[in-house]
């Protein structure tokens, strides 16, 4: 059972929900004008605020509090959405309005009035509240705040800023005249706000509705007196005749009713044989513009308009133009000359057409030449093996030594032709991943014993660590990985003149297993960084005169890397080494 008792403040707020009541009806019954049914719902929900607020106040205990400061909820959390709604409207962002975009700006509202009412099971709104006096007859709801409140409170202040910043773009935008209307508005809505933070200083009673009222007068005084949303005198020509673009303007009967300068300049007509002529007319040789588009509302699409040897292209936009009931009068029609975009656009596909046939072209070539190439190098290198055999004879000193200088520079060969042959085959997307399990362990192992000769022949520390962390048994394509892992640590120990060269082979993450090596070489300029894994592309242009190499290498590995879905990045410094590390997914051997 609920109980009342009489307060002062009581009749403040009934006074309060009386205007907006009177407002809500007032403005109801001027539903046409364009804003009025938002700014309607906006005094309905000042309504319910002031009125459950009042009925609070009378409250004489608890229970009775409680309940009225739940059916306040219905104002507190619509307001901010009718406020927004209005500012749209006023701000002439009316086509943003859709069913679907309404109801999503009212999921929030639904789902708060429902934790309201609930707030007994879950206390997400108001973990705990009492009363509070704040003289000797009048007691006030002490509440305190939960989670879902201030996802309420934060929604809300987004959605009064919007309206701010809408209302502001309307005030830059309208001419002087009319800022006064624009004016008031926006006083409509920082009153409450300026309000709300007064009224936090006196005894947390909430004055917020007595300032949403003055926010409807003001509202409906702007739209009223001041005849808010009515076009001013000229506004239409003033606007079209100072646009670069031909702008139309068609009745429902695709006759032209006023065309600007522009559009006079681009048909090369006088504005008498274009306005009052049906478009057919006026558009001779292109009727079929307009027959396609003559129903079409709110559309943006690119035409070309003339003869063959004359051929513009044009972006052409339609909107609607409708009266202060919604009604479609005609369509608004303005076609931007993108003439010199298509032609920037057409050079440029030419340009990227050319470029991609020169690489495949390339591509083509290298995989050939390379191709050819290794046939020729086993027979050399083959026959240098036999050579060197006792069924052929002895071999001087010399002679060794030149067998063995064939083999060496056959090897070499080969090495740069198989890689030219990877270069083409991944950058035409020939190559395929032969995915199995692996032993990352054996991989490491492998190409230490492979590459401490090398190492060991510049006197450079080779070191090999693998973290434990890391699953014994992994999936990918351990053939390519070794490839890459080879590539990095070679590359390092011929640019090491001192100092070590390391291998790591690590967890990065859950997800994710890294491969990193280390030198205490030369370093790589920072804007040498990503030109690197460029092909045929070094630090230092002789690097190749020096130790050698295609300059593929580092090429291979990034193609590789991002073939496995997975990421290499550098860390160099001149003078400071250099570390280079791949980051791969991590995929282990499912148990059996």
């Amino acid at each position: 059972m609920q109980s009342f008792q009489y307060t002062p403040y009581a009749s403040l707020l009934a006074l309060s929900a009386l205007i907006a009541a009177v407002l809500a009806v007032y403005i109801w019954d001027r539903r046409g004008a364009t804003g009025a049914k938002s700014a309607a719902a906006l005094m309905v929900a000042v309504f319910v605020w002031s009125a459950g607020y009042m009925l609070e106040f009378m409250g004489a205990d608890l229970e009775t509090k409680l309940f009225w400061a739940k059916i306040q909820y219905f104002g507190i959390a619509t307001l901010p959405v009718a406020l927004f709604l209005f500012s749209l409207d006023f701000s002439g962002y009316k086509l943003w309005r859709t069913t679907p975009k309404l109801a999503f700006l009212l999921i929030i509202p639904i789902l708060t009035v429902i934790l309201v009412f609930s707030n007994e099971l879950h206390r997400l709104i108001w973990p705990a509240w009492s009363l509070k006096f704040i003289d000797a007859r009048t007691s006030i709801l002490n509440l305190e705040h939960g989670p879902a409140f201030w996802v309420n409170f934060i929604y809300a202040f987004i959605l009064l800023t919007a309206s701010t910043v809408l209302i502001i773009q309307a005030l830059i935008r309208r001419p002087k005249i009319y800022r006064g209307q624009t004016i008031s508005i926006l006083v409509g809505i920082a009153f409450p706000w300026i309000i709300n933070a007064v009224s936090n200083l006196i005894y947390h009673i909430d004055l917020t509705p007595f300032a949403l009222t003055i926010t409807g007068l003001a509202f409906a005084w702007s739209i009223y007196k001041h005849h808010l949303f009515e076009s001013p005198p000229n506004a239409f020509e003033t606007i079209i005749e100072s646009m670069n673009d031909p702008v139309f303007i068609l009745d429902m009967r695709n006759m032209i009713i006023n065309a600007n300068s522009a559009a006079q300049l681009m048909l090369n007509l006088p504005i008498n044989e274009i306005i009052g002529h049906h478009s057919s007319e006026v558009f001779v040789g292109q009727t079929d513009i307009f027959d396609v588009y003559q129903h079409a509302l709110n559309i943006r699409e690119e035409i070309t308009i003339g003869p063959e040897s004359q051929k513009r292209h044009y972006e052409i936009s339609i909107s609607p133009l409708t009266d202060r009931l919604d009604k479609i009068l005609g369509r608004a029609i303005i076609l931007h000359d993108i003439s010199d975009r298509k032609k920037a656009e057409n050079a440029m596909a030419i340009s990227r057409d050319q470029a991609l046939e020169s690489s495949r072209v390339k591509s083509e070539f290298l995989a050939r030449v390379s191709h050819e190439l290794r046939t020729p190098l086993g027979v050399i290198r083959g026959y240098a093996d036999l050579l060197s055999e006792p069924a052929y004879g002895a071999l001087s000193e010399l002679q060794n030594k030149a067998v063995s200088e064939i083999i060496d520079s056959t090897d070499r060969i080969s090495g740069m032709v198989g890689e030219l042959l990877d270069e083409a085959r991944l950058a035409a997307g020939a190559v395929q991943l032969e995915i199995e399990p692996f032993n990352p362990a054996e991989i490491l192992e492998d190409i230490k014993q492979k590459l401490s000769v090398l190492a060991d022949q510049k006197k450079l520390e080779l070191n090999a660590e693998l973290d434990p962390d890391l699953p014994a048994q992994l999936v990918g394509d351990p053939t390519r990985i070794h490839q890459m892992v080879t590539n990095l640590t070679s590359n390092s120990i011929k640019f090491t003149r001192k100092g070590e060269v390391g291998i790591h082979f690590y967890l990065h993450d859950t997800n994710q297993w890294a491969l990193e090596v280390n030198d205490t070489g030369p370093g790589i300029p920072e804007e040498a960084h990503e030109s690197i894994f460029e092909p045929f592309r070094q630090a230092d242009s002789s690097i190749p005169r020096i130790f050698g190499g295609t300059g593929l290498g580092l090429s291979i590995v990034k193609h590789l890397t991002n073939l496995m879905g997975g990421e290499i990045t550098v860390k160099s410094e001149v003078g400071n080494g250099s570390t280079f590390t791949i980051i791969l997914p991590l995929e282990t051997v499912e148990p059996e």
